[in-house]
């Protein structure tokens, strides 16, 4: 009974201090224990978020309810994706074989997102957000451009494209961006590496 008495004080404290506090409101995407979601009640002693993830790519919703107690918000780590910045950042990794055009793959792989209609609807609200997070805290501003790093392996050069994309948009704007990848590859003469192995002769017996 103590113990049960003790769950139900620290959820009625937990909910105080999400309602005073904001850490998170009704359609924000957080994670914490393990688990990823985006709230859809918050009550007074529990917190229910409709589940991302788990065993699907991406951030696709499984569509099952998790309810939290409140208490969490004392006991875990809170990972907030949308409370101040609507947006995230992500990455597509390609490898293509030496000897590629490289400089043209980097071209092909930036112009890929800048000239995507979500890309450029995305950049005067990210700044919005980035200036007023500014005022309340003091948060690197890291510049929306698309960047591609370049990584040189032993069997390939690994091209990294890192992005800014809105939360909700994240698979869905990495597939188009693949597609368009594939088709200008494709155009350009550029193959995508791959770990496989090419017999060309046998040695003679």
């Amino acid at each position: 009974l103590a113990f049960a008495l003790q769950e139900i004080i620290g959820s009625f404290a937990g909910w105080i201090t999400i309602i005073t506090g904001n850490p998170f409101n009704i359609g924000d995407r957080i994670e914490t224990g393990g688990i990823k979601g985006d709230v859809v009640d918050i009550g007074i002693l529990r917190t229910t978020v409709m589940e991302i993830g788990n065993w699907l790519d991406g951030d696709h919703n499984t569509g099952r309810l998790v309810t939290l107690s409140n208490a969490f918000i004392f006991k875990e780590p809170l990972f907030s994706y949308s409370v101040h910045l609507h947006y995230i950042w992500d990455e597509i990794r390609i490898p293509i074989p030496y000897g590629s055009d490289w400089q043209k793959a980097m071209a092909i792989m930036s112009n890929a997102v800048t000239q995507h209609s979500a890309y450029q609807a995305l950049l005067p609200k990210a700044e919005a957000q980035r200036l007023e997070l500014r005022k309340k805290i003091a948060v690197k501003i890291t510049p929306l451009d698309p960047r591609i790093f370049v990584n040189l392996t032993d069997n390939w050069i690994q091209l990294g494209l890192v992005y800014p994309v809105d939360t909700d948009l994240r698979r869905v704007f990495r597939s188009e961006v693949s597609q368009t990848l594939l088709a200008e590859f494709k155009a350009a003469g550029i193959e995508i590496a791959s770990e496989t192995l090419s017999i060309v002769d046998f040695p003679g017996k």
